[in-house]
């Protein structure tokens, strides 16, 4: 467990000023223009939510949240934790408590998940993990406001 904490420090430690975190984003965005000053780092700390932290999350452009983990061994709940990571990011720092329960739309920047995964278990180089999977019923669920 002790090289997973510090594998967790390094990445964390690396990735907490935007001049890394936007070469990091450009890397996996290179069509973008990704610039330090577009960058507002949202990475929760564990101290205010015990222990839910992520790895790393910024908004970019005001448009965007991006949601990045780093992983040395596969991980198919990686989704779920990603919706957890996300709603509490956007909680923290962009819904007013109040204002959740208005009447007018609040607009949020959406939310971009993205997965840094350095094992050998992989069989290629890119893969898609769902939430859907995850789910015991495989049929959408429909709301509807009578």
């Amino acid at each position: 467990m002790a090289n997973r904490q510090y594998k967790d420090t390094v990445f964390r430690a690396y990735l907490n000023h935007k001049r890394e975190i936007a070469a990091l984003y450009q890397a996996i965005r290179p069509e973008a223009d990704v610039r330090a000053e577009d960058i507002t780092i949202t990475t929760l700390d564990d101290v205010f939510l015990g222990q839910q932290k992520n790895d790393l999350s910024f908004l970019w452009k005001d448009q965007a949240v991006i949601l990045v983990e780093h992983q040395s061994s596969i991980n198919p709940n990686m989704p779920y934790r990603l919706l957890i990571y996300s709603a509490l990011v956007l909680l923290a720092n962009f819904m007013d408590s109040k204002a959740q329960y208005g009447t007018k739309l609040v607009k949020i920047p959406a939310p971009h998940f993205y997965v840094l995964y350095i094992g050998e278990d992989m069989e290629d180089d890119e893969d898609t993990l769902k939430l859907s999977a995850a789910f015991r019923e495989k049929e959408g669920i429909v709301n509807s406001f009578v």
